[in-house]
């Protein structure tokens, strides 16, 4: 692990107990060498609606050495497993941005999405010179989702996660929009025809 992916995890690590003890935070992909062992890029991007106003998130974290805030400021982040349920206390995590597209390389095991959502409020408070409390409250996603991985596959569109939500940080309906023609085109200018991207709706928690 090199000392970027070390600071991630350690800061990621700081304020994700709550969910899990240890998460290792996969990185986006900028490049077909990106996708090294057995890894398929992961394209799409998630919304809000109404997507968040400026100084909507209350992200107070004291010192924040590791520059915690620019992990939860305007994104997402997503708890990936190899079951559908979230089981042990150890992990794998994506970061996307909010309202942007994203392309990120994630374990072929870690299709199904377990946990997380966004945070809205994190108040990191020193309670003594040793502890600390963490008061937090997310808008949380709705759980399990499903990468539909298949044999082969080196990238695949998993369209537009649409959340809609209330003035209480729930969700009251989720979606999933269909963009691929516009996706693929950046995406072939990006990644070229080694890593063709497959249409691969991510597979919603049923009714």
């Amino acid at each position: 692990m090199n000392g970027r992916s070390l600071r991630r995890r350690l800061a990621l690590l700081a304020l994700a107990a709550p969910l899990t003890a240890c998460v290792t935070l996969h990185d986006p992909a900028e490049r077909p060498t990106d996708l090294t062992g057995d890894k398929v890029l992961v394209v799409g991007r998630i919304e809000l609606v109404p997507p968040l106003w400026a100084d909507e998130q209350r992200l107070f974290l004291g010192a924040d050495p590791f520059n915690t805030r620019r992990y939860y400021q305007g994104r997402a982040v997503l708890f990936l497993a190899d079951t559908p349920v979230e089981r042990d206390q150890t992990g794998d995590a994506i970061n996307p941005q909010l309202e942007q597209g994203f392309a990120i390389a994630v374990p072929r095991s870690r299709r199904f999405v377990v946990g997380g959502g966004v945070a809205m409020n994190l108040d990191l408070r020193a309670v003594s010179a040793r502890q600390a409390v963490l008061d937090r409250s997310d808008l949380h996603l709705p759980v399990p989702l499903e990468f539909d991985f298949r044999p082969g596959d080196r990238a695949i569109y998993i369209g537009t996660l649409r959340i809609y939500r209330d003035e209480f940080h729930s969700v009251v309906r989720a979606e999933v929009r269909d963009e691929y023609a516009a996706t693929a085109a950046e995406h072939s200018r990006r990644f070229g025809p080694d890593v063709p991207l497959r249409r691969a709706l991510l597979r919603m928690p049923r009714a």
